[in-house]
Parts: C-alpha cells; structure tokens; sequence
C-alpha cells in the first residue's frame, strides 16, 4: 500500500526541514521524508493522521506559493547528501597514533557514504541472484546516482578496463543490469579497493609502510633496478678513461600477479536490512581478512603462489644472531643496512620486524647480571627498538627477524578494480539461509631493493 500524502502532510514536512526548498520533487521524495520523521518519532501517527483529515488547503489555488513561497522553488537533497562523507584519520588499535602510510601522510578511513555505496552494491547483486532484499526508492536513488557519477573498473566481455565513466549516457547501469549477457557483474567502484585495504592499515603492522603501486592491467609487471656507476679519478693527458661495463648495471625485476580471495557468509534477512549497515559489516570482515593476509605475505610469503616475502627475498643481507638476543646483535643487524638506504628516524617505513615473543626478550635484555633494569628503558609498549619502529608478525617463527626500508625496499601492485559475486546455491547456504559474498583482486609483491634489508633467522627459538 502506497502511503498517503497530502498538502498539509507537504507543509509539515518543508516547515520542519525534512525536504528543502529546490528543484520539483515528486510524492515519492515527500513519502521518504515522512517515514524518517516517523522512525525519528518527530511525526506520530496522530499527527500524520490529522494532516491527512486536514482540507484546508486542499483547493488552494496556488501550490508554489504552499510549497515553496515567494516564488521560491523546492531543494530535493541527492541521495549521497544524506550520508556523512567527512573523511577522518584512523589510529593505530595497539599506540593509538595516526596511522601514516609509506610517504608519511596520514591514512583515512572509509565514510559513512562510503559504507552505504558498499551496502546498496552488495544488496542489488544479491537481488540478482533472487535474495529476497529488494532495494527501497532512495536505495534505488542512491544506486542511480553511482551508476552515472563513480568510476568503475573491471572486465567487460573478457577485457579489461581501469576507468569507466558513465558521462550521463546510462552505459554502467546498462551493463550492470544486464548480468553475465554483458559481462557487467565483473565491475565494481574503483573507491571499493581502497574502502577494503585502508582499514587493515589501522591495525597492519607491515602493509601501510610498504611502497604501493595500481597497475590496470596484465599478469606480471616487469620492472628494472638500476645500479651504482663507478667514478673514475687520477687520470690525464694521454690516459684513456675506464670503461664502465653496463652489462650488470641494469637487472629486471618482475612481478607476478596473483589472485586473492575472500568470502563471508551472511543472512539473507540481514540483507534486507540498511543499506549502512550492510555495506559496514561486508568491508569490515573483508578487511578483517586482507588485514591478516596482507601483512602474512609482506613478511614470509612464498611468492609461488602468493607475493613474496621479505624473509624469502633473495639478496637481503644475513646477520647472526647465534641464538642470542643482546643489544650487540640488534645493532649489527640495523647497520646491515647501509645509511643511505635506511632514511631519517622518522622515516615511517624503516622499521623492525619479528614475532612479539622476540621483541619481548629484546626489551627484557637487562643491564647486566647484577642489574635487573632494562638496558632499553621500560617504555615496553611503545614498540620501539634502537630508535626505530617495531612490527609484530604473528606469521614468523621466533627464530626470524628483519630490519629495512619497506617504503623504498619493497614494492606492493594492486590490479585496480576488486570484482564480487553473490552464491545462494547448494544444500548448507539454503538450509542456513545464508548467502555467500565472495569478493576477488589481483595483486603482487615483492622485495626490489635486497640490501635495504637485514634478516636474522638463528634468534632464539
């Protein structure tokens, strides 16, 4: 049933500032603004009822002067502007510090327009595969306005495209709408990516430091180092000048790019909840995932089927530890690295890195055997060593550790463009009543600066 609205309804909503005064909305616009009032319970049912009863104005002659006055026309708010999009810094869950990525800035996290641009994109690919969670007439609105206002990225009809812009000629939503015929299930806003690994940052311990790279397209990435040239002195008259062999002075580097997956399962009644709180907890749990992975990788990945891993790099200088944990053996392995690979002591992205077991035995080094005080003061959970930072990977042994540059030594690629799917299908996820969000992006990794890198693997077990 259509709810009723009336001019005396339209009035009560335009003096209490539900709808602004601009542009020519119709009833639908005034409906939506009523059941907000009602859900607020600044309009009872008492008070909708009695302007409903009310004919005073029903045979007035002039519905501008009603709605808008003097002449004034009526403001339609756009879908998004019903969302907070102030973007705000995240901190760290274990200092409590701003969070700054690889060039020092801070890192800011997804808004609340973000989250509700997440739940209306979730919810009409559920729709699609028959969930029962059709969207409302402003999820629609707000679906509307990103169809012809984000940019999107992803594959259509098996190739591959990094920014597609509507333009106002109605191609997204066309594409969308069309389903697998078109290929435009593959699409997605390019601003998902970044929604779904700006939040591991606010707990990473590796990912924000590293240096990062979107790339549009292809499966591997090849990249070039270039060495150091060699000067030359004491030469003169009738002394020819030495010639620099370059054969060795550039080397490839190449990136593979690998597939990397999430899923959660989530209730199909839930998902015909907000379009908020869906989008919330759907970016939440994938970035709850990505958050765990992507700091695995970054510290022992294989890099066969996943990116690689600083502590599997080759050409990292190697330290010894001897199964020893003493201020000695941290200084050789952060002078492993030379001075002008390490950067300032604020450099964010040259830091320490071992299990939190091992970084505890290095804050309880005391000063001697007599001395029970700590030879690195008790500033334990600042998580700071010689004057650097210290991660904690709950991926490495004990017995692993590494000092270096991550900004500068270790490059991240990510393809632009995370595709997601909706599965109802099978006995478990029916009987469940649950549905299966599964959400897919390529990326890659890999150490391209090996000597901006110390590694202990013999610390104490």
């Amino acid at each position: 049933m259509t709810m009723p609205i009336n001019l005396a309804v339209k009035k009560w909503l335009l003096t209490n500032g539900y709808v602004t005064k601009t542009g020519a909305p119709d009833d639908s616009v005034f409906r939506e603004a009523a059941a907000k009032a009602m859900v607020a319970k600044k309009l009872s049912t008492e008070k909708y009822s009695s302007l409903l009863e009310d004919t005073t104005m029903a045979d007035s002659p002039d519905p501008e002067k009603v709605l808008g006055g003097n002449g004034s026309t009526i403001t339609v708010k756009r879908p998004s502007e019903f969302y907070n999009d102030t973007k705000h810094v995240g901190t760290h869950v274990k200092t409590g510090q701003p969070v700054l990525n690889e060039k020092g800035q801070p890192q800011t996290i997804p808004t609340q327009l973000n989250h509700a641009k997440w739940g209306v994109y979730i919810k009409r690919l559920a729709a699609q595969q028959g969930v029962s969670c059709q969207l409302s007439e402003h999820e629609k609105n707000l679906w509307g306005e990103m169809c012809s206002e984000d940019v999107f990225a992803g594959d259509v009809g098996g190739q591959y495209f990094s920014h597609i812009k509507d333009c106002d000629t109605g191609h997204i939503k066309a594409l969308l709408d069309g389903g697998g015929a078109s290929g435009g299930l593959e699409i997605a806003p390019i601003h998902f990516d970044d929604d779904v690994v700006s939040t591991p940052q606010l707990s990473g311990e590796l990912y924000p430091f590293v240096g990062k790279k979107d790339i549009s397209r292809g499966r591997r990435v090849e990249g070039a180092s270039i060495g150091q040239i060699t000067i030359n002195s004491g030469g003169g008259d009738a002394q020819s000048i030495t010639v620099f062999n370059t054969d060795a002075l550039i080397a490839a580097i190449d990136t593979t790019i690998f597939v990397a997956d999430c899923a959660i399962e989530i209730g199909r009644d839930f998902l015909s909840d907000a379009a908020v709180d869906v989008g919330r907890l759907v970016q939440s749990e994938m970035s709850s995932s990505f958050k765990a992975w992507l700091d695995e990788v970054i510290a022992v990945g294989s890099g066969t089927d996943e990116p690689e891993g600083v502590m599997t790099a080759s050409g990292t200088t190697s330290v010894a530890f001897s199964g020893a944990t003493s201020i000695g053996n941290y200084e050789s392995l952060l002078f492993s690295v030379p001075k002008a690979q390490r950067g300032s002591v604020t450099a964010p992205g040259t830091r320490f890195c071992a299990t939190e077991t091992t970084y505890q035995r290095a804050k309880a080094t005391p000063i001697s055997a007599t001395d029970d005080r700590r030879i690195h003061g008790m500033s334990h959970e600042d998580f700071r060593m010689l004057s650097r930072p210290y991660s904690i990977s709950t991926a490495m042994s004990n017995q692993q550790a590494f000092f270096g540059d991550l900004a500068r030594g270790y490059r991240f690629y990510r393809r632009v463009g995370m595709s997601f799917q909706v599965e109802t299908g099978g006995d478990y996820l029916a009987r469940s009543n649950q549905a299966l969000i599964i959400g897919r992006m390529r990326v890659g990794g890999r150490v391209v600066l090996g000597s901006s890198f110390g590694t202990v693997t013999d610390a104490p077990a």
